[in-house]
């Protein structure tokens, strides 16, 4: 079958990925339709990669050393807060590697072969052909045929909302705003994580040239109405903000939201107009999914990573899922391609085994942002 063809509709990391991967591993044409270029990752601005991930870019022939900013397991250390003073700290050992979200992008496209990405405009539908294949629509009257379509088109994903839109995304309380601020970080390891006792504010080290700055992020609870006070729409609508939309009144509140519950050394990295790069998102929870593949005619539509089930960051899945989630996937199409596997089958069996997962991740990130009671009404004394 090496006459399957495949559209990935995304080009974020999950898309490019799992094109590179099946140009590598299958050997077919792919072609990924993206509605504009990503310049910032929705998931986190640095992404820690796990072992099964880094193995991934290994395979790919990612230069490891280009692509992190430190190499080798390292340490985070998490130091608890109480009335804006340090109560307890430790120190904790992770077989990961930190990486910057452009970097990552970067190096998959460039594994990509020439005309891979088509990038114009967006998706607006997908129905069976009338030679029984998937057949994509466009906004702009275009169409697109293939036996398989992956959506991997983020946490906003329009297949999730053409395939399963009984699966609505519901704001659940709070929101991470991030930058990169150009002061050195405020300790001499490159992860502090501060648990106050509301919210989560992480400190790393970024490197850009010789210089070694700070990029945070600060997980604070902010109701619906201070959201669309901040930035001027419900959050569903607004599912991610871009540097340039994050509103004076946002980084006001935020600073301030800091200043209760950190050290003021702290709470100074999210200071106003100070860091570069400044961008925000609000988090929602998701129904389990019980699926991600459909029948579309003859042809499948595949929902891969955030777009079948957005992870909370203080997980560490997102992306980690995604690589493999995308990985497993090629290895699938491999079979049906060289070894004459059954192509729903084949299809099936990584759902079946895909799933569980994604549900358990979905609970456990529920789970910690609970204990760190986000998504909570909680009064701090003042």
């Amino acid at each position: 079958m090496n006459d399957l063809r495949i559209a990935v509709v995304g080009g974020s990391i999950a898309g490019p990925l799992v094109a590179a991967l099946l140009q590598r591993r299958a050997g077919i044409d792919v072609k990924i339709f993206e509605q504009a270029r990503p310049r910032f990752g929705q998931g986190g601005g640095v992404i820690f990669l796990d072992l099964t991930t880094l193995e991934v870019m290994d395979d790919l022939g990612v230069d490891r050393a280009s692509l992190v900013d430190f190499d080798g397991e390292f340490d985070v250390t998490e130091v608890r807060v109480r009335d804006r003073q340090e109560v307890m700290r430790r120190t904790l050992v992770f077989p990961r590697e930190s990486a910057q979200y452009q970097r990552i992008h970067e190096a998959i496209e460039s594994r990509l072969r020439p005309g891979t990405t088509c990038v114009g405009d967006r998706v607006v539908g997908i129905d069976a052909s009338r030679h029984g294949s998937a057949e994509l629509r466009f906004a702009n009257g275009d169409r697109a045929w293939a036996d398989i379509v992956i959506f991997t088109d983020g946490r906003a994903s329009t297949g999730r909302r053409l395939l399963q839109p009984n699966r609505e995304l519901a704001y659940d309380g709070w929101v991470i705003h991030r930058g990169i601020n150009p002061a050195p970080p405020p300790e001499d390891g490159h992860f502090v994580r501060y648990i106050p006792e509301v919210g989560l504010f992480n400190t790393y080290a970024v490197r850009s040239g010789l210089r070694t700055r700070t990029y945070w992020e600060f997980d604070v609870n902010t109701t619906m109405d201070e959201f669309i006070e901040e930035f001027g729409d419900a959050p569903e609508r607004r599912p991610f903000l871009h540097p340039g939309q994050v509103s004076k009144l946002s980084q006001a509140r935020t600073w301030v939201r800091a200043g209760d519950l950190l050290p003021n050394d702290i709470a100074a990295f999210a200071y106003p107009d100070v860091s570069a790069e400044r961008m925000a998102a609000p988090m929602f929870t998701i129904a389990d999914p019980t699926q991600a593949v459909h029948l579309v005619g003859n042809g499948y539509a595949v929902l891969l990573g955030d777009a079948l089930a957005p992870m909370f960051p203080m997980t560490g899945r997102g992306a980690n899922n995604a690589v493999e989630e995308a990985a497993r996937l090629a290895g699938a199409v491999n079979e049906v391609v060289h070894h004459g596997a059954d192509l729903e089958a084949a299809l099936r069996g990584w759902e079946e085994r895909l799933l569980p997962a994604i549900t358990h991740d979905l609970a456990f990130g529920v789970e910690r942002a609970r204990k760190l009671h986000l998504g909570e009404e909680v009064v701090i004394a003042s």
